[in-house]
C-alpha cells in the first residue's frame, strides 16, 4: 500500500511541476494510478492499511473539487 502511495505521491509531483492548473485539475493520470492500486492490491496480502489507499483516492477527488467523483468512491 505504501508503495503505491509513493507512486502516486510521484506523479502528483511531476505533474504540479510541469502544469501551473494541476492543484484545481482532475488529472487523468493520477485516477488511474489509484485505481490500478486498488484493482491489483490482494486485501489478505497487503502490507498496510488498504484504508489509507481509499482515504488518499477521495481526498484527492476533494482537492480538486471534484466531490461527485469522491461520493462515488463510497457508492
Amino acid at each position: 500500500v505504501s508503495v503505491w502511495l509513493e507512486r502516486i505521491e510521484t506523479i502528483k509531483e511531476y505533474q504540479k511541476s510541469h502544469r501551473e492548473d494541476s492543484a484545481t485539475v482532475l488529472d487523468q493520470k493520477i485516477v488511474e494510478a489509484f485505481e490500478e492500486a486498488l484493482s491489483v492490491i490482494n486485501p489478505k496480502k497487503a502490507k498496510g492499511s488498504l484504508a489509507d489507499l481509499w482515504m488518499a483516492y477521495i481526498r484527492y477527488f476533494l482537492s480538486v473539487s471534484a466531490q461527485t467523483e469522491a461520493e462515488s468512491v463510497f457508492n
